[in-house]
C-alpha cells in the first residue's frame, strides 16, 4: 500500500555555504508549511564528495530527496544513490528533487523547471515523478588510476573541463552568465587545441583537433547554453556534439544561437547520437567534467543507463 501523503519522509542535502544558508530557511518553511511530510531533515554537505555519502546513506530511509544547490551538488546526490543500488539492487531509490540553489542550475532547464520550493511542493503533490536516464563514465583520475562516476546533464571533454576548474576558483558576483561566458573565451584566447580520437557504436569515427567533445543526457550547459537541441532524458540515447577547431570569434557569433536552442552551422561543429563512446587524446591527457565539476583525464568510456534515476518534474521530458 502506497503511503499517504502525511506519513511521506523527505530529506535536503545542502552544501554549507552562506549564500545556501541565506535561503535554506525559507525553503524548509516552504516545504513544512504544505503539511505533506512526517519528518523534514536537512543534512549539510561540508566538503567535496560528501553530499555523495549523505545520498548514499539517506537511500531507504526517505521518500524524497532533494539537491539544494547546483549541477556539482546534484552530480554528488545522484551519484550516491545510484552507487547505492549498484551495492543493494533490491534498494529503492527515493524520488529526487532540485532546489536550484547554485551557480548555473542547468539542469533544471531541461525540466523546464526554475527549481524553487513552491514548484517542488507541487510536483509531490501531484505525484510528478518520471525515470530518466543517467549517463556512464570510466576515465582516470590525476594519479592515472581508472575511476567510475555517473553523470546526470551533460559530461565534455576539452574546453569544458578547464573551464569547470576556473569556475570553482573564480568569484561569482557577477553572476552565472557572465562568471561562465567570460570564463570561456578567457580560456579560449589562450586554449590549446588538443588532438582526439572519438568512436562510438553508431558509425562516429573522428580524429582532429577538437575544442570540445559534449556527450549529452540533457540539454544545457555552461549557464544557459544550448549544447544538445535535441536531447531528451528519457530516450536512451546520448545527444554528442563534437566542436572542432573554433576560436573565440567563431564562439562569439554563434553564442545567440546556442542561447536560443537551435543547432550551430558551422563546418567545424557536427551532431551526433549514440549509446557508447570512447575517447583517446594523443600527447598529453585532455581534461573531463561531468555536470559542470571537472573529475579527470582522458581516456576515457561514456556510457547510457536508461530510465535509471526517478526525479521530479513538472510533466514528462520533452
Amino acid at each position: 500500500m502506497s503511503k499517504a501523503l502525511s506519513e511521506l519522509k523527505i530529506a535536503l542535502i545542502a552544501k554549507a555555504s552562506p549564500e545556501t544558508c541565506k535561503v535554506l530557511a525559507k525553503d524548509v518553511a516552504t516545504i513544512e508549511s504544505s503539511g505533506l511530510f512526517a519528518q523534514v531533515k536537512v543534512y549539510e554537505s561540508l566538503y567535496a564528495g560528501h553530499s555523495v555519502e549523505l545520498a548514499r546513506a539517506a537511500c531507504g530511509e526517505y521518500d524524497y530527496l532533494v539537491a539544494v544547490g547546483g549541477d556539482g551538488t546534484l552530480h554528488e546526490v545522484s551519484n550516491g544513490c545510484l552507487s547505492a543500488k549498484r551495492e543493494n539492487a533490491d534498494l529503492i531509490i527515493p524520488a529526487i528533487g532540485v532546489l536550484a540553489r547554485g551557480t548555473a542550475n542547468d539542469f533544471v532547464k531541461s525540466l523546464a523547471s526554475k527549481g524553487s520550493a513552491a514548484e517542488l511542493v507541487s510536483q509531490i503533490k501531484q505525484g510528478c515523478v518520471c525515470n530518466v536516464d543517467v549517463g556512464t563514465l570510466r576515465y582516470q583520475n590525476a594519479e592515472h588510476e581508472t575511476e567510475h562516476c555517473y553523470f546526470l546533464n551533460v559530461s565534455s571533454v576539452g574546453i569544458g573541463g578547464m573551464v569547470a576548474k576556473k569556475i570553482n576558483r573564480r568569484n561569482k558576483l557577477l553572476g552565472a552568465n557572465v562568471t561562465f561566458i567570460s570564463s570561456i573565451v578567457e580560456t579560449l584566447i589562450n586554449y590549446k587545441f588538443d588532438t582526439l580520437t572519438v568512436t562510438s557504436d553508431e558509425g562516429l569515427h573522428w580524429t582532429g583537433k577538437t575544442l570540445a567533445l559534449v556527450a549529452a543526457n540533457a540539454k544545457y550547459f555552461g549557464s544557459g547554453l544550448c549544447i544538445a537541441p535535441a536531447a531528451r532524458l528519457d530516450d536512451g540515447r546520448l545527444n554528442i556534439t563534437l566542436i572542432g577547431k573554433v576560436g573565440v570569434l567563431d564562439f562569439a557569433l554563434k553564442l545567440l544561437d546556442l542561447k536560443r536552442g537551435k543547432k550551430v552551422k558551422h563546418p567545424q561543429v557536427q551532431y551526433h547520437e549514440a549509446r557508447h563512446i570512447e575517447v583517446t587524446s594523443m600527447g598529453r591527457p585532455c581534461a573531463l567534467e561531468a555536470d559542470g565539476e571537472f573529475i579527470g583525464y582522458t581516456p576515457l568510456t561514456i556510457g547510457m543507463a536508461e530510465q535509471q534515476l526517478p526525479v521530479l518534474m513538472a510533466s514528462p521530458p520533452q
